[in-house]
């Protein structure tokens, strides 16, 4: 975890070395944390919980640059201030990046330009090794590697994910298999850049220190 104050030091620097002039800021975390809310223990990142996947995402544009986006990149003063109500992702800080920096992407990226208008009927992802979850709007679903769904939730109805649960009703249950099924055809169209890197040349040492920060199943060759 990173202390608020040494974020806070660190802008002091690079407002004294004047690297803040004309910048952009981009703050934001891995995961949340559990803090033993819904187990007996602290631990788990929060797991597939709102508190583990809702994490701050913030993207600062000091003036200099906002006038440079409104003026080269023709983006609208309005989607540089302000909090916005869409799902996003970590997916979408490189294509902002990129956009706001007039690169072009070297690969076609799932994410969005948070610059630009991001649909509100997108899915947002996010997965572990045995497990998976999906947003889309304000549905959100668990589900295991089989697509069998494990909770699912209405975040309109409830906010924090408090009921989170498979459901009983088979209206309930229809739903939530439907969003799962939707979100797996929408993995399939993502483009696919050749798979995941092996974890070959760990030594024994630095597999148990990762996984004491909890990445444990995806170093078993992985």
């Amino acid at each position: 975890a990173l202390p608020i104050y040494r974020l806070a030091a660190w802008f002091a620097d690079w407002r004294e070395a004047g690297l803040l002039d004309n910048a952009i800021v981009v703050i934001t975390s891995d995961h949340g944390e559990g803090l033993a809310q819904r187990t007996s223990t602290f631990g788990g990142h929060g797991e597939f919980y709102e508190e583990g996947l809702r994490v701050p995402l913030m993207i600062h544009a000091t003036p200099k640059a906002r006038q440079w986006l409104a003026r080269k990149r023709d983006v609208e003063p309005s989607a540089l201030v302000g909090r916005r109500s869409e799902l996003v992702s970590h997916v979408d800080i490189v294509p902002t990046v990129l956009d706001a920096l007039d690169l072009a992407a070297p690969i076609e990226f799932p994410g969005h330009s948070l610059l630009r208008t991001v649909p509100e009927d997108r899915f947002v992802h996010a997965q572990r090794v045995r497990r998976s979850a999906v947003y889309r709007e304000s549905e959100k679903a668990v589900y295991f590697a089989s697509g069998e769904v494990a909770s699912y939730v209405d975040l309109d109805r409830d906010p924090a994910g408090a009921g989170e649960s498979r459901p009983e009703d088979t209206e309930g249950l229809a739903r939530a298999e439907q969003l799962v099924f939707d979100a797996l055809a929408h993995l399939n169209s993502l483009p696919s850049h050749g798979g995941a890197t092996k974890n070959e040349g760990l030594t024994e040492q630095e597999r148990e220190a990762l996984k004491s920060l909890g990445y444990g199943p995806e170093l078993d060759g992985r």
